[in-house]
């Protein structure tokens, strides 16, 4: 019984960590993350913003 909860643990974990893509999505992918960050206005005001509490 525990092997087979441990065995349900252990793929449960697995399924949030690892995942598959066909080679040219990874392609895309790998490119993605490495491109530079994009300036987005939106988030740079929401990121500069004060918090509610220290307003």
């Amino acid at each position: 019984m525990l092997d087979s909860a441990r065995r349900q643990a252990e793929d449960t974990i697995l399924d949030q960590r690892v995942f598959f893509l066909a080679p040219d999505a990874h392609e895309a992918f790998l490119a993605m993350l490495d491109a530079p960050a994009q300036d987005v206005a939106e988030l740079r005001a929401r990121l500069t913003k004060p918090p509610v509490w220290d307003r």
